[in-house]
């Protein structure tokens, strides 16, 4: 596989994910019969920027996804995609953490998260 190839399958995975966990964002908002108003200003950003979030238009940070998941009072977990729908195996994670070693302290504290989560 191309190294063009490769970019544009990660891009595609990228999009379902990201479309993925605003739909989720919406869902478990809509759930607790929450406004994106009202989530907008737990999380200090305007309702457009959640409206963005939530349609997908605007991809939500590993920061921000935390702050969601506590707003809502729900694991960071929930907002992910089953694992069976998982699709970057580990070497893609780390070539990706290669590639931009400033994520490495989110994805971290994502990591952090998610065990006190699991228990």
């Amino acid at each position: 596989m191309s190294a063009g190839e490769l970019m544009a399958r990660r891009r595609q995975r990228d999009r379902r994910v990201g479309d993925y966990v605003a739909g989720r964002v919406r869902s478990l908002r809509l759930a607790q019969a929450m406004t994106q108003e009202e989530l907008a200003t737990i999380l200090g950003v305007k309702r457009e920027s959640m409206s963005r979030y939530e349609s997908g238009e605007r991809a939500i940070t590993i920061a921000l996804l935390l702050d969601i998941a506590a707003a809502l009072a729900q694991p960071v977990t929930a907002f992910l995609p089953p694992r069976e729908q998982a699709e970057a195996p580990l070497t893609e994670v780390v070539e990706a953490l290669r590639a931009r070693p400033d994520l490495i302290p989110s994805v971290q504290d994502l990591l952090t998260v998610m065990r006190e989560e699991l228990g």
